[in-house]
């Protein structure tokens, strides 16, 4: 389990352990973004801006044999306005990486939030809704290494909406239980 969630969010890997009854280990870091991610791999000791420590993705998937990993990226590059195509090979090394230690990934698509509905954010939105598409469409060739779920059919955004934060970015604790 591999998406990032700061100090006073709700962690939703709890929820899901207990619906799935099997056990689930996070690993995602709190404001990081898929290239970081990636150059952290192989570290034993990364650090988030928040104190959370986690091994990284390979070392990680080194400790356990898993059989499925869910990744949540792409956000936070697109808040630093990274390239379309960095971000894409990012989130496929991700997924490969995974994949090459015969794990199924379970892409959670870029959800939407206030930045991303705001008119104003058009080029973000457009860049977010191309990605989610392309990692879709990657899902639908590999079905037995992937599957894709559409965060804004699961939590669509609703400014003030109880699914939802007040920063407009994050999931409420409800909004984590109804994912």
């Amino acid at each position: 389990f591999f998406p990032g969630a700061g100090p006073h969010r709700t962690p939703w890997s709890t929820v899901l352990a207990q619906r799935l009854g099997v056990p689930v280990e996070v690993i995602g870091m709190s404001g990081w973004r898929t290239d970081e991610m990636v150059s952290n791999m192989d570290s034993t000791y990364t650090a988030d801006g928040f104190g959370k420590t986690a091994r990284g993705l390979r070392a990680q998937l080194a400790t356990h044999a898993y059989t499925a990993c869910i990744i949540m990226a792409g956000t936070n590059d697109l808040g630093y306005d990274r390239p379309f195509d960095a971000i894409w090979r990012d989130l496929r090394t991700l997924h490969t990486t995974c994949h090459a230690q015969g794990l199924m990934t379970i892409a959670l698509t870029i959800p939407e939030s206030r930045h991303a509905v705001n008119p104003q954010n058009a080029q973000y939105n457009s860049k977010r809704l191309m990605l989610n598409r392309k990692l879709q469409a990657w899902a639908q060739s590999l079905p037995d290494k992937m599957l894709c779920i559409d965060m804004a059919t699961m939590v669509p955004y609703q400014e003030g909406g109880a699914h939802w934060d007040p920063d407009g970015l994050h999931f409420s604790a409800a909004g984590y239980r109804h994912f």
